[in-house]
């Protein structure tokens, strides 16, 4: 993660805090094979990660007993 642009207010929900995050991340050392051509083709979300780090995406979090999680992950 690159930065944390904004939280929302924590919410009760179903006995658990949650809230929304609004971050950006950046790649680094990304294997010169993940770059080529013929992958980004086959596997379009791999050339967008490389290039939507930068803008903003935002990801829902549950705190539970070992800290902020993603639900489900």
């Amino acid at each position: 993660m690159k930065s944390i642009v904004k939280w929302n207010e924590f919410v009760t929900l179903g006995g658990f805090s949650a809230t929304d995050v609004t971050y950006t991340y950046e790649l680094n050392n990304v294997a010169e094979w993940a770059q080529r051509p013929e992958i980004e083709a086959a596997f379009p979300l791999v050339k967008m990660s490389f290039t939507k780090g930068a803008d903003n995406q935002q990801i829902g979090l549950q705190l539970t007993n070992k800290g902020w999680e993603v639900p489900g992950q």
